[in-house]
């Protein structure tokens, strides 16, 4: 299973910021942004937003079945 992953992040002892993260198989796409602050008591705010092709799942599961 080819994939892609590209990550873009910035930590530092106030938090971490995931300026963005796109995970890609196929036509099938994941990207992401987040922001966790204040690690004594984590508070996370972000966003993400994915696109499935169920037809491209679907043929990646049987293959795995019948391996």
């Amino acid at each position: 299973m080819e994939h892609k992953l590209h990550v873009e992040f910035s930590a530092n002892r106030e938090g971490v910021v995931l300026d963005s993260l796109l995970l890609a198989c196929g036509q099938n796409r994941l990207a992401a942004h987040a922001k966790v602050t204040d690690f004594a008591n984590p508070k996370i705010d972000g966003s993400y937003e994915g696109v499935l092709v169920t037809r491209e799942i679907a043929e990646l599961l049987n293959k795995r079945k019948t391996n």
